[in-house]
């Protein structure tokens, strides 16, 4: 969508190689290939809550410390507060 392309651009100009998946299973694919520098991901995502998918990526002993960075609009308070576990 337009915010993806948008935050594709913005990382790009500086100097990061943004390459972008549509779910979070494609998100997992690519992620068992490659160690990114930087994982920015939609709280909402088409067939997964972005919450957990930054729990599940974060109990991955190579992906732990790669920094992680969701986005979006999070209407309920129980999304807010998962944002913190």
């Amino acid at each position: 969508g337009p915010h993806r392309e948008r935050l594709e651009r913005l990382f790009a100009g500086a100097g990061f190689q943004p390459e972008s998946v549509g779910s979070g299973m494609e998100g997992f694919r690519f992620l068992a290939t490659r160690l990114p520098r930087l994982i920015v991901a939609d709280a909402r995502l088409a067939d997964l809550n972005g919450f957990q998918f930054c729990r599940c990526v974060k109990y991955d002993p190579l992906l732990r410390n790669v920094p992680f960075v969701l986005y979006g609009e999070v209407s309920r308070l129980t999304d807010r507060c998962g944002g913190f576990k």
